[in-house]
């Protein structure tokens, strides 16, 4: 009996020894793994120049080393194909890379996200000489040899959807030959292509050489669109989520610090690059490209990028927001800021002139709101609504649009305009005015034919927003 007894407690003891180290094996399969070694991938363009700076002042070093970073590598790529490549066999942890790459990378199974933007437009279509002397409209690409990046790449959907947007079949319609951009300069340096779409500084040392010029800026084609991001490992996200809001921290840092010393940021790139200083600070002249960090302002266009993705046959799948971006990091470091404002081209305007208004838009939020335009004329106690209209989530625009002045009579009042956001509860979140003065002509209307009130309210439906 006390044989068995024993036996039972020495079952009972294996098993609870072996459910310790089962335990113990199960803790330490899931803690995260260690990291020491941060690799950064980046391509020559003076779109990242972000990553260049914080680089060579040793910002991510500095930054990340109170993470157990102790040495940050960054790897050079020719364009965004192989750097995705190269992500998804692990050689690196995190990339400056154009959007688009990575919608075709995540298609086929890569693991990682979008945490902060780079940069917007920023590519330039170039012809040869004679080609752009003649050049009027996206037609006089039919029937031409043009090199960009290869497919699946920013310039290659750009390109395509903007041949497609003018009747073209960019299949069918040109000769798209995918090349690098040294091979490109090459190439039209020598005159075995027609023209090249390539990202900046390329189009200027084409220009330079005398080789091309440009025709058509990229902001032209589609504006305000994405172009690079800062993609971080699903790994990072995960595992260390502390170093990738370090990493965007630096990346915002870097990016406000080139924005406020563009020369001092032409200098860094000549020197990672190698190349003339000066050709540097005329291409950030000649091109269309703005840095930027927030996220928000990339997902529209990243977003269409994808459906054209999914129509031109790159992808299995349609993409979603969720698929591509993570802004939880973003938005704890710098919640977003909804704005609106409205200007006006001049402050006098006189009967027959021609007003030009601009509004600017933007709420990188997830909610819509609600914008609204009112138009007051204090000396005649008016003050009248012009347009009510929901602002969908992650919108930011600028809208220009033409107002000519009707005759309003023989005295001079002044007017302004006032607009705002509102959230769902109808509180203010932003708002902005802009005074004019109406300055009566010679041959005014009198006074006793004029009804102000009227003539406002007939000028105000005329008023609509561009589409």
């Amino acid at each position: 009996m006390q044989k068995v007894k024993s036996a039972k407690v020495m079952i009972a003891l294996a098993v609870l020894a072996a459910v310790f180290v089962l335990s113990a094996m199960s803790v330490q399969m899931c803690e995260a793994r260690e990291i020491n070694e941060l690799h950064i991938g980046y391509q020559p363009s003076t779109h990242q120049i972000a990553e260049m700076t914080a680089m060579e002042k040793g910002w991510w070093k500095r930054d990340l080393t109170r993470f157990g970073i102790e040495k940050v590598t960054d790897f050079e790529f020719p364009s965004g194909p192989p750097e995705m490549h190269a992500m998804m066999v692990g050689d690196i942890d995190v990339a400056y890379v154009g959007v688009a790459p990575p919608i075709s990378a995540v298609d086929k199974g890569l693991d990682a996200k979008i945490v902060a933007a780079v940069q917007i437009n920023g590519s330039a279509l170039v012809l040869l000489p004679e080609l752009a002397a003649n050049y009027t409209s996206a037609k006089d690409i039919k029937g031409l040899k043009i090199a960009t990046f290869p497919p699946g790449s920013v310039q290659d959907i750009i390109l395509k959807k903007w041949l497609k947007d003018n009747g073209l079949d960019p299949e069918k319609d040109a000769d798209i030959i995918p090349m690098e951009s040294q091979e490109a300069i090459s190439a039209i340096a020598a005159r075995t292509v027609d023209g090249v779409f390539l990202p900046s500084p390329n189009p200027t040392i084409i220009e330079m050489e005398g080789a091309g010029r440009i025709v058509v800026l990229s902001g032209e084609m589609m504006p305000n669109h994405a172009c690079c991001c800062l993609l971080v490992s699903g790994e990072l996200i995960r595992e260390h989520p502390e170093i990738v809001e370090q990493i965007i921290r630096t990346h915002i840092n870097a990016t406000e610090y080139n924005k406020a010393h563009p020369d001092e940021a032409a200098e860094i790139f000549a020197r990672k690059m190698g190349c003339d200083v000066e050709m540097v600070r005329k291409s950030f002249k000649r091109s269309d490209m703005k840095w930027i960090h927030n996220p928000h302002l990339e997902i529209p266009s990243t977003i269409e990028y994808a459906r054209v993705h999914y129509e031109m046959g790159y992808t299995d799948k349609l993409l979603t927001r969720d698929d591509l971006f993570d802004t939880r990091f973003y938005d704890k470091i710098s919640p977003p800021i909804l704005t609106v404002s409205i200007t006006t081209d001049e402050f006098k305007y006189s009967p027959s002139d021609t007003m030009t208004i601009t509004l600017d838009i933007s709420n990188p939020t997830e909610d819509s709101v609600t914008f609204q335009w009112y138009w007051g004329v204090p000396h005649y106690s008016i003050w009248s609504p012009v347009i009510s209209s929901p602002i969908p989530p992650d919108y930011d625009d600028t809208l220009d649009f033409s107002l000519t002045i009707p005759d309003w009579g023989p005295t001079s009042f002044g007017t302004v305009f006032y607009v705002q956001l509102l959230d769902a509860r109808g509180e203010v979140l932003d708002a902005d005015a802009t005074w004019w003065a109406y300055s009566p002509g010679r041959e005014a209307m009198p006074a006793a034919e004029v009804d102000i009130t009227k003539e406002i309210e007939k000028t105000v439906k005329r008023i609509e927003l561009p589409s």
